[in-house]
């Protein structure tokens, strides 16, 4: 597993930098529920909001399974509209991971789960009707996003509670 450091390195980004991750999402079957593109649109443009309020770095990692090819010229057009910094990837997931000093997922994701056992700090923007059993990692709506970023960096909880649950069946 590469360091922070050295994945900071191979993505240009400044070892002093606070960095945070984005992690997309994509519409699975569930997401037929409501009109998910704007909730997804709203859930990146606070992300860009605390990105800038940060004066964070971003990283936007596309979701595996988003195939439409505009999506990095999308993200990359959105950041440099908001005047944040970083880059857009849809490869090198655990570079990108271990060069954040925090993961937003959109949805109680899986990568919230791996952003733990790597020792990164994460947030998720709830989607309605789905969220984890446990109490973290931290999760909010967009318009509390930036206290939430900002709390869960000043603060970094202990996620060892929310790993061994979720890896329960796997105990060693």
């Amino acid at each position: 597993i590469p360091s922070k450091r050295e994945s900071r390195r191979v993505f240009d980004l400044p070892g002093d930098a606070r960095v945070l991750m984005y992690q997309t999402t994509w519409g699975q079957t569930t997401s037929l529920r409501s009109d998910f593109e704007r909730e997804f649109d709203q859930g990146f443009q606070a992300t860009l909001e605390a990105a800038h309020a940060l004066d964070a770095q971003l990283i936007v990692k596309i979701h595996y399974h988003d195939l439409r090819p505009e999506r990095e010229e999308y993200y990359a057009r959105q950041m440099e509209a908001a005047g944040v910094a970083g880059l857009v990837t849809r490869q090198h997931y655990t570079y990108a991971m271990r060069a954040a000093d925090c993961l937003i997922a959109q949805g109680p994701s899986n990568m919230c789960l791996d952003a733990g056992i790597l020792g990164v700090p994460s947030v998720y923007l709830q989607t309605e009707g789905f969220d984890f059993a446990t109490s973290l990692p931290a999760r909010c709506g967009p318009d509390d996003l930036l206290g939430t970023v900002q709390e869960t960096l000043d603060s970094p909880p202990d996620l060892g509670a929310f790993i061994r649950e979720y890896n329960s069946v796997h105990p060693d």
